[in-house]
């Protein structure tokens, strides 16, 4: 894809021939899908009880941070 002044070309990776371009205000990129967990281990060293959800377990979409959040809060 491209991002231009007031529209962006998307595309699926598995499918990049059906290129779509859209009209934008704001783009909000999502990128390095990787586990940034960091900070958890920090605290870790500082702290008796630490938990981590979303990406500092693994690297999902927003919907799986939720529930990941969700599924711990019901725990505790």
């Amino acid at each position: 894809g491209e991002l231009r002044d007031g529209e962006i070309d998307i595309f699926n990776v598995y499918a990049p021939e059906k290129l779509r371009t859209l009209k934008v205000n704001t783009v909000v990129m999502a990128a390095a899908r990787k586990t940034h967990e960091g900070l958890y281990h920090e605290l870790k060293l500082r702290m008796d009880e630490v938990h981590r959800v979303g990406d500092c377990i693994s690297p999902g979409d927003i919907g799986t941070a939720t529930l990941s959040a969700d599924t711990l809060a019901r725990a505790l």
